[in-house]
């Protein structure tokens, strides 16, 4: 017996039961043959976009359109385990026979859990012995939003020597989302973002805890929107008028305080920003600029990446294979002195390796001068 809800792929309901959608049940044994062939569910994510094929388009009772959109690496994961597709329902977290056809053989669908649990044996041991993230100073989540409104959640990874680097990234490019706003900030260092909270809260709201008073936080283009709980702000309603003057009297150059009826937004002059391979918040730059590690590297890469493609003129006789490499050895051909200022670690302050991997060198050394120098 279906007890209602959304019906999964390859189904459509049919009173308290589930009844079979040819077209879609041909997506779904589809979907199950191309990941036993792929072993990736990101690049089986990949294959059915270009495809076109599309999730499951249903129209709510609000009349509101429903679905019809690319796969993502999240709804895969849940198909290809969904019980559903043997003939089962679920009710309360367990699974039991129904008297809906099933869409996938019982061998297919313990093929495919098998290769799920390999993939995720072998990802265990490649992260066994490497560092935990560190802690979470103040935990963002479902506070955290990106310029478009989407939430930011928190994830980690992990550097060359196994140390763990935690970061905030929009749920819309963890969906493998492509457009973004140019200026947009989709993904930002957890420690860093978390210090500056806690530090700006301290200063406008010294006496209350930033957990209780943070209630929303936007990271837009060229500030930062905080939005603080009225209530926690005063102990009586009547005093809160009072605190959001004290917030005022605080305030830094440049830097608004809006009250509304439940919330009170201050509004920060401030761009918050991930530059490559380090943390940097825009407005508080560095004392001193620091060697790049990362533009290091990349310039010496450069040159082996062109002894290995050139000839003795310098001249590429094949372009190097990854798209990568292709972005990287463009810094060859750099004017020598904005080389050698990156190797010393003077090279602009801020700038960092993916300005340059995505930016549009000019040809004269003067032009890349003007644009690089620091």
């Amino acid at each position: 017996m279906w007890m209602g809800g959304c019906p999964p792929l390859g189904y459509d309901p049919d009173g308290r039961k589930l009844k079979l959608n040819e077209t879609e049940a041909e997506l779904v044994r589809h979907i199950f043959q191309r990941f036993l062939k792929l072993k990736s569910v990101p690049a089986l994510a990949k294959e059915l976009k270009a495809e076109g094929r599309v999730s499951k388009l249903r129209i709510a009772t609000t009349g509101n359109v429903l679905g019809g959109m690319p796969f993502d690496s999240g709804a895969l994961y849940h198909l290809l385990k969904n019980p559903t597709y043997l003939g089962m329902v679920p009710h309360k977290d367990k699974f039991y026979p129904s008297t809906h056809p099933p869409i996938v053989d019982q061998a297919t669908f313990d093929e495919v859990q098998a290769q799920r649990a390999t993939r995720a044996v072998r990802k265990r041991i490649r992260r066994k012995g490497l560092a935990e993230p560190a802690s979470v100073l103040l935990s963002l989540k479902g506070r955290l939003f990106d310029c478009e409104g989407t939430a930011m959640t928190p994830s980690h990874a992990y550097g060359q020597k196994g140390r763990a680097h935690r970061y905030y990234i929009s749920s819309s490019v963890n969906r493998g989302r492509t457009t973004k706003r140019p200026d947009g900030i989709y993904r930002l260092p957890a420690l860093p973002a978390e210090r500056w909270v806690i530090e700006t809260l301290h200063r406008l709201t010294p006496d209350h805890d930033p957990l209780e008073v943070l209630v929303r936080m936007e990271v837009h283009e060229g500030a930062v929107h905080l939005a603080l709980k009225a209530s926690a702000l005063a102990d009586d309603e009547r005093n809160v008028p009072l605190a959001i003057d004290r917030i005022r009297r605080l305030l830094l150059d440049g830097e608004r305080v809006h009250p509304g009826d439940d919330l009170v937004w201050v509004h920060i002059p401030r761009r918050l920003k991930f530059r490559g391979g380090r943390a940097w918040l825009s407005g508080e730059a560095p004392k001193r600029n620091r060697m790049s590690q990362p533009l290091v590297k990349a310039v010496k890469w450069a040159h082996q990446l062109l002894d290995a493609n050139a000839d003795a003129n310098h001249v590429l006789q094949q372009a190097p294979p990854t798209v990568h490499e292709r972005g990287l050895i463009r810094l060859a051909w750099l004017a020598p002195d904005l080389q050698m200022a990156m190797l010393e670690g003077r090279q602009k302050p801020g700038l960092c390796l993916e300005d340059l991997r995505f930016a549009r060198i000019p040809l004269c050394w003067d032009d890349q001068r003007l644009m690089l120098a620091g």
